[in-house]
């Protein structure tokens, strides 16, 4: 699980909350918050997941606060709290962990994240000999993709380039392009327009 308070994109100040937990991916923002109020939510937000997904997190475990947010509400006590804290070296800004591909819940079912589903069908194409139509599809449409957002090439050579790495080559790659081109939501639709 993973919650960051961003900047009120709807407001343009304020707090937005943004919560990715497996294939959960959503934003709160129908008002500017204060961090504070911002903090509360998140606390019942999380003391809501643990119940329904069978986990144990602390609000402090998951909760980050983009800087670019704080600088915006830096007439906000909170924030040029925060901001001060980070300039003095109190407290450091630290990349979010990285997020899990996988997510096991109270049934024994897995949740893939975007990622997730990115790399099952990367892993499930090779083991079935490249012949796994669904994967073929899927991943043929991640590098249409790619392709739209200048990876460099058509989605048939990307295809191709990917056809010819080892396993462990192809999962580096995936990971590595994800991070760099897919933006939130797009694996789910090419994976809901198979």
């Amino acid at each position: 699980m993973r919650i960051t308070l961003e900047l009120n994109q709807k407001f343009g100040h304020g707090y937005q909350i943004h919560m990715v937990n497996g294939p959960v991916d959503s934003v709160y923002n129908a008002e500017p918050l204060k961090m504070t109020e911002a903090g509360g939510h998140v606390a019942w937000m999380v003391e809501r997941m643990n119940k329904v997904m069978g986990t144990n997190y602390e609000p402090h475990e998951v909760l980050r606060i983009a800087h670019n947010a704080l600088v915006a509400n830096k007439d906000e006590f909170m924030s040029r709290r925060f901001l001060k804290d980070i300039e003095t070296g109190r407290y450091e800004l630290t990349k979010p962990p990285e997020q899990a591909d996988y997510m096991m819940v109270n049934s024994g079912e897995a949740l893939l994240s975007e990622r997730g589903i990115l790399l099952y069908a990367y892993t499930s194409w090779p083991n079935e000999g490249k012949k796994d139509d669904k994967s073929k599809a899927f991943l043929h449409g991640y590098c249409r993709l790619l392709a739209s957002k200048g990876y460099g090439g058509s989605a048939g050579a990307i295809l191709q380039e990917l056809h010819a790495m080892d396993v462990d080559g192809g999962i580096a790659w995936c990971k590595k392009t994800f991070a760099k081109y897919a933006g939130t939501g797009e694996v789910i639709r090419l994976m809901n327009n198979l």
